[in-house]
């Protein structure tokens, strides 16, 4: 096939591409303006069942900046698109533009708006920016994709060489920076330059190769180069960078709302200067199951309400993946199993090793798991395994006395203690919950 055949092609493609962009534009937006809501339900359902890793956390924020790279990118093609028809409207309906018989005005000002581009001009150019528009949302997007790939492979690496290298945040923070600049193209001279001969081209060439297909660089390195040697380089690597800053910023703000570990949050609508001071005392709606919903969760654990009525406080602590690396010692020092024991034969055998095998577990529990209130721990607690009827969330669950406590404002600790292995122990605050006796 001819390049002259080529163009005509190409030509024919553009004019009846603009009902596809539409199309693919206006489905994906309504997609994509729920999924963070799929997202955010995904990780609550998750997040105290399994490890929460570096590589995870890159992947699922990666996730909420893909969302929002596209939600960018569709949403201006639309805008765009509409503008687009509304000025090819008026082309067709008054196709010789402008009727400057009807113009009150001087000849000079007519003079002048000739000089101006027609709306035929206007719908070329939109044209021109919709389809950029739309080109460009699918370029960083698989941009952003293969980022995700790279960052999280070379962090699960990282971990696998040396336990817990890749979960430092300074880690991660290095190698998503790093990985930027390669898929960006900024370290192509210094590792792909065509200069090179011999082995090291060779090599170079293939890890090229190797790494395109891997991280699906292929989709979108070509097209990138084009639209960067066809504008500015550094004009181009701006836009880029800042596109993806205000996509991360958004998507920061998106995660804080409901991230167990928090995460810094910006807004533009907030002037205040001293509401968020380090020295101020805070109360977490997150401890009170009277605030809490399907979507709001304990995260840690909490109490009924902030004001209690009742005489007994409902401490429900929620179980999270790392309780079972001390419970997996806990099992073993206190002597409980899984399994039943061959030995057992009659009904009365089996009720009694349940009842000794609960004993042990309760013990185990309270070994792990330090209650205070006030300044008193609390001794003898007896927990049951529960899932939280509202937050659905899986944890322990017990009920202590407080009918002798003052009609004030109290506090309740809980305290965390797991064996070192250098030896000995160590506690840790998992819990600090205020709340008023009434």
């Amino acid at each position: 096939m001819s390049a002259k055949s080529n163009k005509y092609n190409i030509q024919e493609y553009h004019k009846q591409s603009w009902q596809l962009e539409m199309l693919i534009a206006g489905g994906i937006l309504f997609s994509l303006y729920n999924f963070g809501d799929d997202l955010r339900a995904f990780y609550l359902s998750i997040y105290s069942t399994i490890k929460i890793t570096s590589h995870f956390m890159i992947g699922f924020f990666g996730a909420y900046v893909l969302t929002t790279v596209l939600l960018f990118g569709f949403g201006a093609n639309l805008i765009l698109r509409s503008v687009w028809l509304a000025y090819l409207g008026l082309s067709y309906a008054f196709a010789d533009g402008i009727n400057y018989d009807n113009i009150k005005g001087s000849e000079a000002y007519k003079s002048k708006l000739k000089k101006n581009p027609t709306a035929l001009d206007r719908v070329v150019y939109l044209e021109k920016w919709s389809k950029l528009s739309y080109s460009f949302a699918i370029i960083v997007a698989l941009f952003v994709l293969s980022l995700i790939i790279t960052s999280t492979t070379v962090i699960w690496l990282l971990n696998v060489i040396s336990s817990g290298l890749g979960d430092v945040p300074i880690t991660s923070y290095i190698v998503v920076i790093l990985m930027v600049l390669i898929q960006l193209g900024f370290l192509d001279q210094l590792f792909l330059s065509t200069k090179e001969k011999g082995r090291f081209a060779r090599i170079s060439s293939f890890s090229d190769k190797l790494f395109n297909i891997f991280t699906l660089a292929f989709l979108y390195r070509r097209e990138a180069l084009v639209l960067k040697s066809n504008v500015n380089k550094w004009a181009f690597y701006g836009f880029v960078l800042l596109y993806l800053f205000v996509s991360i910023t958004i998507s920061i703000n998106r995660v804080g709302d409901f991230y167990s570990s928090g995460t810094f949050t910006f807004s533009p609508f907030d002037d205040r200067d001293f509401y968020r001071g380090y020295f101020r005392s805070t109360m977490s709606r997150n401890r009170y199951e009277n605030t809490l919903g399907p979507d709001k969760k304990f995260f840690s654990g909490g109490i009924q309400s902030d004001i209690v009525k009742d005489n007994y406080l409902k401490l429900f602590v929620v179980y999270q993946e790392n309780f079972d690396w001390q419970f997996k010692g806990s099992f073993k020092e206190f002597g409980l199993s899984n399994k039943y024991p061959d030995s057992l034969r009659t009904a009365n055998e089996f009720k009694a090793h349940r009842k000794n095998q609960n004993e042990k577990w309760q013990a185990a529990i309270n070994d792990y798991l330090k209650v205070y209130i006030d300044s008193n721990q609390v001794s003898q607690i007896q927990w049951a395994a529960y899932k939280h009827p509202v937050t659905a969330e899986e944890g322990y669950l017990t009920y202590l006395k407080i009918d002798t406590l003052a009609k004030s404002k109290h506090y309740m600790y809980v305290d965390i203690r797991y064996n070192l292995t250098s030896g000995g122990s160590q506690t840790e605050r998992l819990l600090n919950i205020p709340f008023w006796k009434d």
